[in-house]
């Protein structure tokens, strides 16, 4: 396919109240399916927010949000990617999962990089990154703080990702942060990266919205804004390898240089 219809479903997700916010992301979702888009983001931790006195309950809970996910994707053709709380024999992970136009949960990325200043400590740490086949291109899954570590998706992409999706909670103080690493990930990776912000707030915390979809040029197809938003966006998968024919940065590398036992530190 040389064309997606892509949309993020931002929204000021209710901690601790996954009634409210899986009938927000239904709607929503029965919402972009309607307007012909065939991906749909949605932020981390959309279920029930960074609830930690309920977070057990709450993943376990998940498979059945799984499940309803599954016939939602199966009915309206619309893959779907986002990330929720999984129950685990060793502990709780925040995973981001990619359901298929089928309905199948083809993926679930536990996040490797875990935010400790915010107490994601009480997450088990995710060991492998994920990758996952779609119609549109291979999809490499990223969950918010992930942003900062560009070896992660140029790991991905050496994989032979060209999207990148981000489930993300990014807070509105360092939104400007969200930004420009967003666009960064797409130019030095010369994929498209599509992220999912929340937005709203939680008793102590503003979130900055500002969900995205970036472009291998750079070019911002769509941004939402700080508030409640559905953004859509149609990529032209043909400027992946269109970028990479004019400036083949990735043909480019010189692994050896960057070898930490092999710089000369004077």
């Amino acid at each position: 396919m040389s064309q997606l219809k892509a949309g993020l479903i931002q929204f000021d997700v209710k901690l601790g109240d996954p009634a409210n916010n899986l009938d927000h992301g239904e709607q929503s979702l029965r919402e972009l399916a309607s307007r012909g888009v065939k991906l749909a983001l949605l932020p981390e931790m959309w279920s029930c927010g960074f609830d930690y006195t309920g977070l057990e309950s709450h993943a376990l809970d998940t498979p059945q949000i799984l499940e309803r996910l599954s016939d939602l994707a199966w009915e309206l053709g619309l893959a779907i990617s986002g990330a929720l709380p999984e129950m685990a024999p060793e502990g709780i992970y925040n995973t981001h999962y990619f359901i298929d136009t089928l309905g199948k949960v083809r993926a679930g990325y536990r996040k490797v990089h875990r935010f400790i200043p915010a107490g994601e400590g009480v997450f088990a740490p995710g060991k492998q990154s994920v990758m996952v086949d779609t119609p549109w291109g291979k999809a490499g899954l990223l969950t918010c703080y992930d942003l900062r570590f560009p070896e992660q998706s140029r790991a991905l992409v050496l994989a032979g990702a060209t999207l990148l999706l981000v489930s993300a909670q990014w807070p509105e103080v360092r939104i400007a942060h969200w930004d420009v690493l967003l666009q960064a990930r797409a130019v030095e990776n010369q994929v498209f990266v599509l992220a999912c912000n929340r937005c709203g707030q939680d008793p102590d915390l503003m979130y900055g919205g500002h969900s995205a979809i970036i472009s291998p040029w750079g070019e911002i197809l769509t941004r939402a804004g700080s508030g409640e938003s559905l953004a859509t966006a149609t990529l032209n998968l043909n400027e992946v390898q269109d970028f990479r024919k004019r400036i083949p940065c990735l043909e480019h590398r010189s692994p050896e240089a960057y070898d930490l036992e092999n710089i000369d530190a004077g």
